[in-house]
């Protein structure tokens, strides 16, 4: 790493977990990720002087993916699934839309590794979608996810794996397959 820094630079191999799914299925190809994380300010004044201001995690954000959806994790995401329609046949209509769990891997311009990990994931804006006759580019999706704290009050996680024990394993075989909070609390 140069600088002992990590500048984020490219997203790889995003997957979901929609609901009690047992496995995270790949989300398809992201082309950018805008993330925000909530801060609340706390102020004293005396005397009509500010005196402290301090800054505080909220354990909430907002995720904003730009991409191609494979058609499998946008159905679940988008609750487009309907079992009342026979075999192949989604809706939309008045259904709650799941909570999901999204992972990636991020990489730096060097190529080192970052896991990424947002627990508890929720369809924040309108769904709109683009057809156009003619274009020479396929149109990407824009979803944004709000971003809700977990049971440890937590709604992102990230990890490099140098920063990790050595010889310690389980978290970068899991980090995409299987992630959870307990897979990484001490």
């Amino acid at each position: 790493m140069y600088n002992d820094g990590f500048s984020e630079f490219e997203i790889k191999e995003s997957s979901i977990k929609v609901g009690d799914d047992e496995a995270f299925e790949k989300i398809g190809c992201v082309g950018t990720a805008e993330e925000t994380l909530n801060i609340r300010f706390v102020t004293k004044t005396c005397e009509g002087v500010e005196v402290l201001k301090k800054a505080y995690q909220k354990g909430t954000g907002k995720l904003k993916l730009t991409g191609h959806i494979k058609w499998s994790a946008y159905k679940k995401m988008l609750a487009i699934v309907d079992s009342s329609l026979k075999k192949g046949v989604g809706s939309w209509g008045t259904r709650a839309l799941p909570n999901f769990a999204y992972v990636a891997k991020v990489f730096d311009e060097m190529g080192d590794l970052k896991y990424k990990a947002y627990p508890n994931c929720s369809i924040a804006s309108d769904f709109t979608r683009k057809i156009e006759n003619g274009a020479e580019e396929v149109a990407e999706l824009d979803i944004e996810f709000d971003l809700s704290p977990d049971e440890g009050g937590c709604c992102m996680y990230e990890c490099l794996p140098a920063d990790l024990d050595s010889g310690s394993t389980e978290i970068p075989q899991q980090w995409m397959t299987a992630f959870s909070r307990t897979l990484v609390e001490a």
